[in-house]
């Protein structure tokens, strides 16, 4: 366990973020204080190694000119927006739910320090592949990270889909800050998790998202040593317990590569207008059989009819007219019990 110390003027903030903290995250030890004078006395004199000091412009300054507080110490500073730099001030934002704040803070002093704070047990990869378009391939994925996320996970959607419809699930956001991460890709980093960290953006559901790509066909072209360097960053220095690779249809060439770095591989497919008997014929096909699996393969009938499933399949999600209407996968969460229930224990047979 380390030890942070943060501090807020708000005493309703303070008191509220300590009681969380104290039952509710077990690898971080906060010493909240709303007295500045105090913050900073401890800080000085504290017999326990303080790893970290959170607070807004006027702390940190008070920070930096004390000379009895060690120059090691890393100093966030609390904002409306989280951007991590390792070779200057981060800051955090503070506006944020708890969990999501923690995190931030655990993900912003792994990235400075080094010392593996920020990554988790458990995290998974999870590739979402199919032969059938329209088998809402994409909706499964991001209906599974929402329900991550309202299971207390921290929960990433990457939509590698040339021809997405993204407002079904959340409200697209500019595309600042996606070319900074395929150029430093591009150009042989080996660590881009600053670029990832930076770029990344909670959408209104609370599922970790990347802008849109201006091109698709500049993802494309990236090799498969680049990618490998991205999901390696993904898996080891982003601080989320799922991150959801919404892949295109077909044996894409980097499907192929994305798959072989994935813990789970979602193959989907359909009953609806003879994707059942599709699926039969691609689990016999030569190319399927020959794909480099590096983790296990949960095979999916997505939107069941009331026909019998007569392929071998390890679960089914049944049909929901509203998706199929384009209403929001929210409100289909939230309305549809055997759909919600479906999801979740989708996510149970991930873990």
């Amino acid at each position: 366990m380390i030890t942070v110390l943060l501090q807020n003027s708000d005493d309703f903030f303070i008191k509220n973020f300590s009681d969380f903290v104290a039952t509710s995250i077990k690898d971080i030890q906060f010493l909240c204080y709303t007295d500045v004078d105090k913050a900073i006395q401890e800080l000085e004199d504290s017999k326990i190694h303080i790893v970290a000091a959170i607070g807004n412009d006027e702390f940190i300054k008070r920070v930096n000119a004390s000379e009895k507080i060690d120059s090691k110490i890393v100093k966030l500073l609390t904002a409306n927006e989280t951007i991590i730099k390792k070779d200057s001030l981060s800051q955090v934002n503070i506006f944020q739910n708890g969990k999501s704040f923690v995190s931030d803070v655990r993900t912003a002093i792994s990235s400075i320090t080094g010392n593996g704070i920020g990554q988790l047990n458990g995290r998974h990869i999870v590739s979402f592949f199919s032969v059938q378009g329209g088998c809402g391939k994409s909706t499964l994925a991001y209906a599974l990270a929402m329900v991550a996320v309202s299971s207390g996970k921290q929960a990433m959607y990457l939509n590698f889909e040339p021809s997405a419809y993204l407002e079904r699930f959340y409200t697209p956001m500019d595309s600042k800050g996606i070319n900074d991460l395929l150029y430093n890709l591009r150009d042989g980093r080996k660590d881009v998790q600053e670029q990832i960290l930076n770029t990344r953006k909670r959408d209104e559901n609370g599922v970790w998202v990347l802008p849109p790509f201006e091109n698709i066909s500049e993802l494309y072209k990236l090799e498969k040593k680049q990618l490998e360097v991205l999901i390696t960053n993904l898996h080891e220095k982003v601080d989320v317990d799922y991150v959801f690779i919404d892949l295109p249809s077909g044996y894409h060439e980097m499907n192929l590569w994305v798959m072989n770095r994935s813990n789970v591989i979602i193959h989907t497919a359909s009953n609806i207008a003879g994707g059942e008997k599709r699926l039969e014929m691609t689990l016999q096909d030569i190319y399927y059989k020959n794909i480099e699996f590096a983790g296990k393969t949960i095979t999916v009938i997505n939107k069941r009819c009331e026909n019998p499933i007569r392929s071998v399949v390890d679960m089914t999600i049944p049909f929901s007219n509203s998706l199929s209407k384009d209403v929001k996968v929210l409100d289909v969460l939230k309305t549809n019990p055997g759909y919600y229930k479906a999801i979740q224990e989708l996510l149970d047979n991930i873990d």
